[in-house]
């Protein structure tokens, strides 16, 4: 398995402080199954100040701390990036960690709470740049969790979506999960990753994820999720991506599922 989404360099952001929370994170991912992991700190985040140079720097230290211990994990960089009205310019100046550092996917966070206007403008933007945005974990995002099928546009714009673990396990609560598997059974679902920020808080794992998904799909798209699509991001390469379709879902379950795209506030 391939983890594309960790916080795991220590003292850039809200993942560890220390090199030894950071090492012991990287042996509990590759005792999980993990032979990669992509390192994302948060940028154009306002608490945090990370740059590239940040970036690449705590990947050579990390990587050489592992080689020396003996863990076979290979570690590579990428960032957990602040949707920002510029942000199209800050790539284009070469300021903006992608994903593996190809220059052609890109990770996207957005606000937790609602969509914000002029998002598919802005994505557009970057796809025109030759890049192509994941948006991260859009199953913990108050507007998604109420109508799933918002992805729907967004996903057959081109963009991809990247779903956190822990949705899929229940471990962040029942509507997450619930948004996680409708978007899943959507095909709307293109990656898996941990998201990790600690050794207790978030943990790294995949395989427990993996573990619910099988039974949502079958093996071989499981397999795409968590190991094939993320090695050819990471090698900047073209990747195929299934037909988006309406969310299953259980109309009993407290959320909506129309099909009204909501508007948030201004990125």
């Amino acid at each position: 398995m391939i983890d594309i989404h960790t916080h795991i360099l220590p003292g850039l952001d809200d993942g560890p402080v220390h090199m030894e929370e950071s090492l012991a994170m990287c042996r509990m991912a590759a005792e999980d199954g993990a032979v990669a992991i992509v390192v994302s700190p948060h940028m154009f985040n306002d608490a945090y100040n990370v740059t590239r140079e940040d970036i690449l720097r705590g990947v050579a230290l990390l990587q050489r701390r592992l080689q020396a211990e003996n863990v076979r994990l290979t570690i590579r960089p990428g960032a957990d990036v602040r949707v920002v009205p510029d942000l199209d310019g800050l790539l284009r100046q070469g300021l903006v960690m992608t994903l593996g550092n190809s220059g052609k996917y890109l990770l996207v966070e957005l606000p937790q709470d609602v969509l914000p206007m002029g998002l598919s403008q802005l994505l557009f933007s970057i796809q025109l740049l030759g890049i192509t945005p994941i948006i991260s974990h859009p199953e913990r995002i108050l507007d998604v969790q109420e109508d799933p099928s918002v992805m729907i546009e967004f996903v057959e714009a081109g963009n991809m979506v990247q779903l956190t673990a822990a949705s899929i396990t229940g471990d962040l609560g029942d509507r997450p999960q619930k948004c996680a598997f409708a978007l899943i059974s959507g095909r709307l679902a293109h990656l898996v990753a941990s998201d990790a920020h600690s050794i207790h808080g978030r943990p790294p794992g995949l395989s427990q994820a993996a573990a619910r998904m099988q039974k949502l799909l079958p093996p071989e798209e499981v397999e795409d999720i968590l190991f094939h699509r993320p090695l050819r991001i990471l090698a900047g390469e073209y990747i195929n991506l299934p037909e988006p379709r309406k969310p299953n879902t259980d109309r009993r379950k407290r959320l909506s599922w129309g099909w009204t795209v909501r508007s948030g506030r201004t990125c």
